[in-house]
């Protein structure tokens, strides 16, 4: 039996949580997806809108990439997509 798919907007939801996960477990100066950081360092803005730009670019690119490379159809295939895009994509810092 084939499961029935979910509506985008969830499948955005989920992936976008899975995205999101892993940033607010390692944080912002722990974890960093590559060149991310160097780009939005570029923008006029000030440096909190910097941080507050940071995660939502790294999700929404969690999003789109996961949603578009992967296709998932249900939850639990959106929630790896995100964890998938971190993995692939994000670079943790050594300790030290």
């Amino acid at each position: 039996m084939f499961p029935t798919p979910l509506p985008i907007g969830w499948v955005v939801a989920f992936t976008a949580a899975g995205a999101i996960v892993y940033w607010c477990k390692w944080g912002p100066d722990t974890l960093r997806a590559y060149g991310l950081g160097r780009l939005i360092n570029l923008l006029p803005v000030s440096s909190q809108t910097k941080r507050i730009l940071e995660p939502l670019v790294f999700t929404a690119l969690g999003c789109f990439l996961g949603i578009g490379l992967m296709q998932p159809i249900n939850p639990t295939q959106a929630v790896t997509a995100g964890f998938a895009w971190v993995g692939l994509f994000g670079k943790l810092k050594r300790p030290g």
